[in-house]
């Protein structure tokens, strides 16, 4: 079985063989600063969710709204 990649093309990031998608609430960073974060995880084979995120990005902001989501399709 082929393990998930990713590459960089230009500014565009693909990532192969992708088993989930987990994003986290959006949460206080903790740091008593105003600043929220949330996570968008992606994980890939062989392990998926079992394993650690192939690739993990953590957005911030001083506004909640501004890490909504906004998708075409509410197929999550």
């Amino acid at each position: 079985m082929t393990q998930s990649c990713f590459t960089l093309l230009a500014q565009t990031l693909q990532i192969t063989q992708v088993d989930s998608v987990v994003v986290t609430p959006v949460v206080d960073d903790g740091t008593n600063t105003g600043t929220w974060v949330r996570a968008i995880r992606i994980f890939g084979e062989p392990n998926g969710v079992n394993g650690p995120p192939v690739f993990e990005l953590h957005i911030k902001s001083t506004t909640q709204a501004n890490l909504e989501i906004a998708t075409p399709t509410l197929n999550f």
